[in-house]
């Protein structure tokens, strides 16, 4: 796949900066990374998320540099011999520092590129996606624009709920760092990226975040995994007032008027969604 870059880095204990704010996201890949031999030799993370526990998640072995942008990392990512950049979740890198480590940077998105660019691929878990996936590419200056390197789908899960959709979610983002980190290295520039970007990866707002019983179950349950998962805290409208949810599962063996709350109690509602299957709503902020 993909031309060659000049300088192809090694594979075998290539040492990689990882530009993330994300804990979770550290950890799934510092774990990768030395299941697949690579060293996690630099992390770079923003002031924001430094405040916010995003230290404490780092091991003790890495470089860590705190910078808006990245833009203070320069000179630690040539003289840690760094071959290969991995942005999961950090936000815009330019192209110029991206180019600094030997076979260049990478960015991880929680979508099938060219589909739902932009700062939040999880929009396509909200919108019900199928199927769900990840793309390695290339970094340009367009925003999630570069060429491809690896791509990974899987069907959405028969049960809906955060920890199926995050299974799913995993499973691709590791096929796509076993395949796409190994080309990056060989010095693959990747494929250009083609077809529709209708679809955008905006942000979740107050209105997503706000669910009512006017749609059906599976609807409810992706938009509360997707906000979930990205720890944008779901509200659904029981009795004209917003309530803070932690989940939805659904009973299988009930269905009830549709579009009601059926019994609403300190931690817990049984609601029929538009469709009348009835879910079970644990109520509460979401644990961080």
């Amino acid at each position: 796949m993909g031309d060659k870059r000049a300088n192809p880095a090694r594979r075998n204990g290539a040492r990689l900066a990882l530009f993330t704010v994300i804990p979770n996201s550290y950890r799934a890949i510092d774990e990768w990374a030395q299941r697949a031999d690579y060293s996690l030799a630099l992390v770079v993370t923003t002031p924001a998320a430094a405040r916010t526990g995003m230290l404490a998640a780092i091991d003790d072995q890495a470089v860590v540099v705190v910078s808006n942008h990245g833009r203070d990392a320069a000179e630690v990512l040539g003289r840690l011999g760094i071959d290969l950049g991995l942005i999961s979740g950090f936000g815009r890198l330019s192209a110029e520092l991206g180019g600094l480590p030997r076979a260049g940077t990478v960015n991880l998105h929680p979508s099938l590129l060219p589909d739902y660019r932009g700062p939040n691929g999880y929009r396509s878990v909200y919108d019900g996606a199928d199927p769900l996936g990840y793309t390695l590419h290339r970094i340009v200056d367009q925003f999630d624009a570069g060429p491809i390197l690896a791509q990974a789908s899987s069907p959405l899960p028969e049960v809906i709920d955060p920890e199926s959709i995050d299974e799913v979610l995993q499973w691709c983002r590791v096929r796509v760092l076993d395949e796409g980190v190994v080309r990056a290295l060989d010095g693959e520039t990747g494929t250009e990226q083609t077809g529709p970007t209708d679809r955008i990866g905006s942000r979740f707002g107050e209105q997503d975040a706000t669910l009512r019983l006017d749609q059906p179950a599976s609807v409810l349950a992706l938009r509360v995994a997707a906000l979930s998962l990205t720890g944008a805290q779901p509200y659904l409208v029981l009795d004209d007032e917003a309530r803070a949810v932690r989940r939805v599962d659904r009973v299988d063996d009930l269905a009830m008027p549709a579009g009601r709350c059926h019994w609403l109690g300190a931690g817990r509602a049984l609601v029929a969604a538009a469709d009348g299957a009835l879910l079970d709503v644990h109520l509460g902020a979401l644990i961080s």
